[in-house]
């Protein structure tokens, strides 16, 4: 899943002497050692599965396989105490998913984070590379 990450929490513009504008993004990843980690991507997947209430509808949407998401699903809910998403059996009537009540607070909380670095890293981006005399633009990065 590594080859989806993209950035969704901050980015800035710099318009060079040369050429089309650069885009420098920050991208957010909370990490718990061996026991794994979780990103903009994985959050993502847990909100489709949350909306469309099935784990092969949001690989699906997000170009994802079937095969990782399940993965992600089983190593998420071994991270913590609590199960972070509920999946049915699968077959032809069976299967679909829902986040639990903590799988809703996980998902709030790293949205929360994400604003609050997102907000420090485009202050902090805008005074280094604003010294430099360049223009500098802030705006959200290319999704």
């Amino acid at each position: 899943m590594k080859r989806l990450r993209r950035s969704i929490a901050a980015s800035i513009v710099v318009e060079p002497k040369r050429g089309e504008p650069i885009v420098a993004s920050v991208s957010m990843q909370i990490g718990f050692g061996a026991h794994g980690q979780f990103g903009p991507v994985e959050i993502g997947l847990l909100q489709r599965i949350d909306e469309l209430g099935s784990l092969a509808s949001a690989c699906r949407t997000m170009n994802i396989s079937y095969r990782h998401g399940w993965q992600f699903i089983n190593s998420i809910n071994q991270m913590f105490t609590e199960p972070v998403v509920v999946l049915g059996s699968g077959g032809r009537n069976g299967g679909g998913g829902h986040l639990t009540q903590f799988g809703k607070q996980l998902v709030g909380s790293y949205r929360q984070i994400e604003r609050r670095s997102a907000a420090l890293a485009k202050s902090e981006l805008r005074s280094l590379l604003g010294s430099q005399d360049k223009p500098v633009f802030l705006g959200l990065a290319p999704q």
